[in-house]
């Protein structure tokens, strides 16, 4: 059997893929134009306020988020917001993502659940927005496209906060070190936590002064919980991906225990409605099914992603320095590479593909289904 090493000796000649720390043209493009589009709102809503924002932003933007944020609810997408939201998501993931590569910083299996964690609390909050639970001040938070960029601002301050504070003992086995990052992490993310809970929580149970406070009582203290049982389970885990995922795991559990309460004794909405009965069967077929899709692909590729995890590549990613087009030219020269092997299947066991189904699904229901 050759070996992997000899295979990717045959590119030394070819021509060398573009290194991991450059930006591409295309990802210089759109980083300068971000930063155009920017600068050009930014002096616009200060030097001719009633274009920008009064004729344009305001009528296309805003104006919906506050109506849907309102009694009636619902307002629905119009093709002009539309259009701007598709634009800035894409313009989005293609700067994001050569920013952050650029920065070095991890994107492994790890780094995905942890983000998988913020994508569910999303849908949570969302739920809870739809319910007319958050005070009115505060609901518009909550609304789409605000809630991504407020919990974008939750995720970024939780990812500083513990790299800064405990990213300088990663490296390190000795126990006490372990015991300080630990430490660390629990109090400050403990105090955050603390803050999410009192700017989002604790003003709309004024709202709500007839309410059942049974699951509501049981939130905070569990969360808390979440949030140390988890920070002591990913002890081998860098700060950065250990605190988000315990922050996003404490206040997604956070939510749902208002979500249990809702289902047990609902609160009067803003439309003077009050739901006598949430069937939560259909939760259950709509997520059961996935889940099961979920398990079955993730058992299926296993253990191709451990054999490719101890020869030190990625699925689906190519080695270092060798391009596309080069790869796919060689044809059967590289079909003994533990990539063309491997990846088929390992990749069905990466929790981008294996899990992403049911939270896709999740998040339709949470934004579509259960009002």
């Amino acid at each position: 059997m050759v070996a992997a090493a000899e295979i990717e000796a045959l590119f030394d000649d070819e021509p060398r893929s573009l290194d991991s720390s450059l930006y591409s043209p295309l990802e210089k493009v759109a980083i300068w134009f971000a930063v155009g589009v920017f600068a050009a709102v930014s002096f616009g809503l200060i030097f001719a306020n009633d274009l920008f924002w009064t004729d344009g932003l305001k009528p296309v933007v805003w104006d919906p988020i506050v109506k849907d944020a309102g009694a009636a609810g619902d307002a629905g997408y119009s093709p002009e917001n539309t259009a701007l939201y598709a634009t800035t998501v894409l313009l989005c993931v293609v700067v994001l993502q050569a920013v952050f590569r650029k920065l070095t910083l991890p994107a492994d299996d790890r780094m995905m659940y942890a983000l998988i964690v913020w994508v569910i609390l999303a849908p949570v909050l969302r739920v809870l927005e739809d319910s007319d639970f958050f005070n009115s001040d505060i609901d518009w938070l909550l609304i789409s496209p605000i809630i991504h960029i407020h919990l974008a601002i939750w995720l970024v301050a939780t990812g500083i906060i513990s790299h800064t504070l405990a990213g300088k003992w990663d490296n390190s086995t000795e126990d006490s070190d372990r015991e300080k990052s630990r430490t660390v992490l629990f109090i400050t993310l403990g105090l955050l936590l603390f803050l999410h809970w009192s700017l989002l929580y604790q003003p709309s149970y004024s709202t709500h002064p007839d309410i059942s406070m049974f699951w509501i009582a049981l939130s905070f203290p569990t969360a808390l919980y979440c949030l140390f049982y988890l920070i002591i389970r990913t002890a081998d885990w860098p700060a950065l991906t250990r605190g988000l995922i315990s922050f996003g795991s404490a206040t997604s559990i956070l939510g749902l225990f208002h979500w249990f309460q809702f289902i047990a004794s609902p609160w009067q909405q803003e439309s003077g409605r009050i739901v006598e009965s949430q069937p939560l069967w259909p939760v259950l077929i709509v997520l059961g099914l996935p889940a099961l899709v979920c398990v079955y692909l993730y058992r299926y590729g296993k253990d191709d992603a451990r054999h490719m995890k101890l020869t030190d590549y990625e699925p689906g990613v190519l080695p270092e320095g060798i391009t596309l087009k080069s790869w796919e030219e060689a044809g059967d020269k590289v079909s003994q590479h533990p990539i063309e092997q491997l990846s088929r299947r390992a990749l069905m066991a990466n929790p981008m593909v294996s899990s992403n189904g049911i939270w896709s699904v999740m998040r339709w229901i949470c934004n579509h289904g259960w009002h």
